[in-house]
């Protein structure tokens, strides 16, 4: 089996599978228990907090375990949300950048039920953030401005440091965010806590297991609980904490970071040899995103005439996994808000394929997705004529549409 969709989920890593065993039987106590095993698990879940403190370089005591990235999404979009309302403040807005992951995006639009308007940040070229535009969108009643790091599906980068500052000299009060999921451990975060107020990572994007989260929320804004019982997490995530979770979760950060230029330049060097490999046989593509704006991790492409689903399952029927989009919107029939948000034409958009790396993938198989997509491509080529399509960098050199 070749996996390639390592922006979905990635396997256990090495590091984390040594420590597997010992997480799960060993520091099996309660850490709200007030007896021996109890005191050991909280012991090791607070060891867990202040190493990713201190490799993120934000306070310990604000960084809180989750699930994964959507609940910590929830909890600080909703959790400032509420009290935003409960303090009757005028801050009714959310801000967005067009490439947020649907945990960001439908819990900023499900409270427009309760009164607040989303309002969509645009892209400039290659769906980096217009930063005239994102200045003048701010007011007296922007309450929260989020923006990604790193594309789920596209790969773009953000200029977090940039944005948040200038979001902070126009109005300290807004609460800037920023999902740093498939950036943590592959590119620098860019991130620092004068200017973000609130991050959030997920486990399963860096070889810990799934079920597995982060966040932190700067003191000066404070969360309503959205979900209730005890006090865990500082009322934050009121469940019994996975110990154990937490604690794998701080070695795959650990264990990445230090790693994270040798895994960055692995990735780039498939990325390259992806793309020799690509012309050698005789794939007609072109990159989503300039390479220069996107991670080394997230190969994303367009293969004209080619349907992505299709090309997708044929690979799979040979063991090769990639993907097209988003994972938690791979069930959808609707087109990927992300592509379109791009300005890319239909027929481009159904023929985007994703390739996504890990430090566990091989130039080997980096060849042999090549030449198998190489003979989807030859086989369809050879059944049918297909006319020769719009020049690729057109799309992305087209105005990009307006928004109110």
């Amino acid at each position: 089996m070749i996996y390639l969709d390592n922006a979905a989920t990635t396997p256990i890593s090495p590091v984390v599978a040594r420590h597997l065993q010992s997480a799960y039987v060993d520091i099996f106590g309660n850490s709200s228990s007030s007896h021996a095993l109890g005191k050991q698990a909280e012991k090791t879940l607070e060891q867990a907090r202040e190493s990713i403190a201190s490799l993120l370089g934000f306070p310990k005591e604000k960084i809180f375990f989750s699930s994964g990235a959507t609940e910590s999404a929830n909890i600080i979009i909703q959790g400032y949300a509420k009290h935003l309302l409960r303090t009757n403040s005028p801050r009714k807005e959310i801000l967005i950048s067009e490439m947020e992951h649907p945990a960001v995006y439908t819990t900023a639009l499900s409270l427009e039920n309760a009164g607040f308007t989303m309002r969509i940040i645009p892209n400039g070229k290659n769906g980096v953030i217009d930063q005239q535009a994102l200045e003048s969108m701010l007011s007296g009643h922007t309450g929260i401005v989020a923006i990604m790091r790193v594309n789920n599906e596209t790969g773009t980068i953000q200029p977090i440091r940039e944005l948040s500052q200038l979001v902070k000299e126009k109005d300290p009060g807004i609460l800037f965010m920023t999902d740093i999921v498939q950036a943590i451990g592959k590119i620098p975060l860019d991130i620092a806590p004068e200017s973000v107020d609130a991050w959030f990572i997920s486990g399963h994007k860096i070889g810990a297991p799934k079920g597995t989260g982060a966040f932190y929320i700067n003191s000066k804004f404070r969360l309503q609980p959205v979900l209730f019982g005890g006090g865990h997490e500082g009322g934050y995530r009121p469940g019994t904490t996975n110990v154990s979770g937490a604690h794998l979760l701080s070695i795959s950060i650990q264990d990445s970071i230090e790693h994270l230029e040798k895994h960055a330049q692995h990735a780039r060097t498939l990325q390259y040899h992806l793309v020799s490999e690509l012309t050698k046989n005789r794939i007609e593509f072109k990159r989503t995103i300039e390479a220069e704006h996107s991670s080394p991790f997230i190969f994303s492409i367009i293969v004209p005439g080619q349907k992505s689903a299709d090309t997708i399952q044929k690979l799979s029927n040979q063991e090769i996994c990639i993907s097209s989009r988003s994972a938690c919107s791979s069930n959808s029939h609707s087109k990927s808000r992300i592509l379109e948000s791009l300005n890319m034409p239909t027929e481009l958009i159904d023929s985007v394929l994703r390739i996504s790396f890990s430090a566990e993938n091989t130039a080997e198989e980096v060849e042999t997705f090549a030449k198998a997509l190489g003979s989807i491509v030859q086989n369809r080529s050879a059944k049918s004529t297909v006319g020769q399509p719009e020049k690729e960098k057109s799309f992305l050199e087209r105005p990009a549409p307006h928004h109110s």
